[in-house]
């Protein structure tokens, strides 16, 4: 009976619903069970029943009765997101990627100043995204205020420590160089430029890589073009240039530079003061010169910059037209026109119109008076008094007044300068939606888009002339976008000459279209084509093609007012392979040299350099210009007092004297194989006994080449005996090449004099001899019929 009821009480325990004929209110505090009250649910149940007493919670846990207990029905209190989001803003500082403007930067009365402008050399500036660089200044300008910024509104920081000078270490002593067998190979006549090596030599023992890579063909102009495409490639082009000048910020910097150079000239000014002031005068003056100039060039630069601006606006006003014109859209372009809360725009400062007004204004009114006080001082130079008075009527009359001056300001600036009340823009170039193929109506389109389909590119690379790979066909997207990414290894079998691309299409024009080889610049021999940077270069065919019976516009045809041809670009890179970290490159002087930065051309005259020096204001701390300064430093023909007293002592003879030396002259020319000098034997060991007129003939035929045609005056006969003579020459110098190299093709019996060694067929001609009968040594003789004498 114990045992039964254990078990029910333990399944009542686990399964039983107890009910409560009470509820509890949460707000009362509960009772303890240890000593419960008279009034509580805990004391009925103890009453009703005894010892079976319903057990809390606390009874369980065994908590004590300072012990509070949490109501199982409340749950804890969250914060709102936005507050937890106003706390982190406190905490954290969110840097915007929004352009500063030169006001923000360096405050509203400060003015830009660009010292590179001013003929000072900066270096070169680090590349850096645009989107960390605007982070960078927000940040900068939050914590550290406006210090980290220069006069020019840019961070303060070094140049470009990145050379463009490329080492290659020489690793031939790290590793054990194998023992090759000698070859021999036979003797060749080469040019004079060619002594090195043969450009055709096959290229044996040696492993050179050369690895190309393919990106993206991009076309500018496809036959199958729509005019819609036209315009929108236009428009396109017209971004780009627009984009590229408000990058540039020509128009901005030349206005910071025009304040400076007044601001300079204000100051010269006020210190000229007193009898001693020709130098400041001479600065003046040449300050006046520079402000002349460059607001010249800032209102030139300023009309191109309003005009980009308004190219961009009629071309999306053009396709605009054309979308709505035609009912659907199959392009995505778009142009945004975005209007600025800033002062100044894009391409100059605030307040810019007002400034240069008045400026220009006294300037153009202080030039023309300059120019009238010269114009009468030159007459009064010339002639009397009397005179002079008389031409100061004639030229007073002339003279414009202010307001003429006022009016000519007012129209230049309006073509180069943003009125005051002239909303601030910019240009977005953003995509849209472009209608979908099943609700376009247009059966000529329907049959353009069905020739695209069936279009296909390929390339096709070009190593010395002769095809060595090519890529696989791929499909041209609605865009005129050819995607290839595919890279090629070249094995160089041959001294590189040149390497080129052709692309290659075929279907959907009708046959097979080859355009024009667009030829890439081999790389120097330590790139690496993981390392080489993408190349874009553009290429293009003049063949006609079209019109069609579908929409496509075609090319080499007349659209609007310009012919159109086919033309596109294509990216690539271009490097060197590697094996085992060595890169598999040619050595640099077997490659073709392609010349870079900047070419120094030493003239004879120091004097002449000298004026082009100061007339270019080059800048003595600009490394490139290190050449120029160096040479002209150590250079001096018209002081001899400067140089080395212990050098001059093994400077025997100039440069010029050694050129017109005639016996150097002919010894070079000999040495070169000239026609006239090739066989010259017995020269002279003095100059005096060379006559004067040996050179005459060879000078005649180096400045007198073969005509292409007669000339005036000339007869056909007298043209065509000098051409036959002259191809006469030609054809002897190529005769007298080939038997020079006939005669270096030697075999070993004409370098190795040796016994020959007897074999079969010299014994046998031996033995032959001996049986042959000896020749006697009285000749026979035979009767002659005799003739009878008539």
């Amino acid at each position: 009976a114990d045992a039964s009821q254990e078990a029910t009480e333990a399944l009542d325990f686990f399964t039983k619903v107890w009910d409560d004929k009470e509820d509890v209110d949460p707000s009362t505090e509960l009772p303890s069970s240890r000593e419960p009250s008279a009034s509580s649910p805990t004391a009925e149940i103890e009453n009703t029943e005894g010892d079976q007493v319903k057990l809390l919670t606390r009874d369980y846990l065994g908590l004590t009765e300072d012990c509070e207990v949490l109501q199982p029905y409340l749950l804890p209190s969250l914060d709102e997101n936005n507050l937890r989001l106003e706390n982190e803003n406190k905490l954290y500082f969110y840097p915007s990627d929004r352009y500063l403007t030169i006001e923000e930067k360096l405050g509203p009365e400060f003015v830009a100043r660009y010292i590179e402008d001013e003929g000072l050399y900066v270096g070169d500036k680090l590349e850096v995204p645009s989107k960390f660089y605007n982070k960078l200044q927000h940040r900068l300008l939050a914590t550290e205020g406006r210090k980290w910024f220069g006069d020019d509104g840019e961070m303060l920081a070094v140049s470009d420590s990145q050379l463009d000078v490329f080492y290659r270490l020489d690793y031939a002593d790290s590793f054990e160089i194998e023992d090759k067998p000698i070859q021999f190979k036979n003797a060749m006549v080469m040019p004079l430029s060619q002594k090195t090596t043969s450009e055709d030599e096959v290229l044996e023992g040696e492993i050179y890589m050369l690895e190309l890579e393919v990106g993206t063909i991009e076309w500018q102009h496809h036959p199958l073009f729509s005019a819609e495409h036209v315009i929108a490639q236009k428009v396109k082009e017209k971004f780009n240039e627009y984009h590229e000048r408000v990058k540039s910020g020509i128009g901005r910097r030349l206005a910071g530079k025009l304040q400076a150079l007044r601001v300079a000239r204000d100051n010269i000014k006020s210190l000229i003061t007193g009898g001693d002031s020709s130098m400041l005068a001479d600065r003046l003056k040449r300050y006046k010169y520079e402000i002349r100039t460059t607001r010249e060039v800032r209102m030139l630069e300023g009309e191109k910059d309003r005009k980009s601006v308004v190219l961009v606006l009629n071309a999306w006003k053009d396709l605009k037209n054309l979308r709505q014109e035609q009912g659907y859209s199959i392009t995505s372009i778009k142009i945004n026109i975005l209007q600025l809360e800033v002062e100044g725009d894009m391409f100059g400062l605030a307040t810019e119109w007002d400034y240069e007004f008045k400026n220009q204004c006294e300037e153009i009114l202080e030039e023309l008076e300059m120019k009238d006080q010269t114009q009468i001082e030159k007459l009064r130079d010339a002639d009397s008094e009397i005179q002079v008075e008389e031409d100061e009527q004639k030229v007073m009359p002339k003279k414009v007044t202010q307001q003429d001056v006022e009016r000519k300001v007012k129209e230049n600036l309006s073509n180069s300068i943003r009125p005051t009340d002239e909303p601030v823009i910019a240009l977005e170039l953003a995509d849209e939606s472009f209608t979908k193929i099943e609700d376009i109506t247009d059966q000529k389109e329907f049959q353009r888009q069905a020739m695209l389909k069936k279009s296909s590119l390929c390339v096709r690379i070009f190593y010395n002339q002769q095809e060595v790979c090519h890529s696989r066909s791929h499909q041209l997207s609605s865009n005129f976008l050819c995607t290839i990414n595919q890279r090629f290894a070249i094995r160089i079998l041959q001294w590189p000459k040149t390497l080129s691309i052709q692309i290659f299409q075929e279907g959907g024009l009708g046959s097979k279209k080859v355009y024009d080889d667009v030829f890439i610049p081999l790389p120097n021999s330590t790139v690496k084509v993981e390392t080489s940077a993408v190349d874009v270069l553009q290429f293009g065919n003049m063949e006609k093609c079209g019109p069609y019976k579908h929409s496509g516009v075609g090319s080499g045809t007349i659209v609007g007012n310009e012919i159109l041809h086919m033309r596109g670009t294509v990216s690539y890179k271009v490097g060197w392979g590697v094996q085992n970290g060595f890169i598999l490159a040619p050595p640099e002087k077997y490659l073709p040299s392609f010349k870079q930065g900047r070419d120094v051309k030493i003239l004879s005259d120091v004097s002449n350099l000298r004026d082009w020096v100061e007339h270019a204001q080059l800048d003595p701390n600009d490394p490139s210009n290190a050449a120029v300064f160096d040479y002209l430093k150590n250079a001096d023909n018209n002081d001899k007092s400067n140089q080395n007293p212990l050098q001059a002592v093994f400077d025997f003879c100039t440069e010029e004297e050694l050129n017109e030396d005639p016996r150097l002259k002919l010894l070079t020319l000999r040495d070169k194989e000239v026609p006239e000098f090739r066989n010259l034997q017995g020269i002279p060991l003095h100059r005096r006994e060379i006559p004067e007129d040996i050179f005459k003939v060879y000078e005649k035929r180096i400045h007198s080449p073969a005509k292409s045609m007669p000339a005036i005056g000339e007869t056909n006969l007298e043209w065509h005996m000098e051409w036959s003579k002259h191809e006469l020459n030609l054809l002897r110098d190529n005769i007298v090449s080939q038997c020079r190299l006939a005669q270096q093709q030697r075999t070993l019996k004409d370098m190795v004099v040796e016994e020959q060694v007897p074999d079969m067929g010299t014994l046998g001609l031996t033995f032959m001899k001996w049986l042959q009968p000896k020749r006697p040594l009285r000749p026979t003789r035979k009767e002659r019929k005799k003739v009878p004498v008539k």
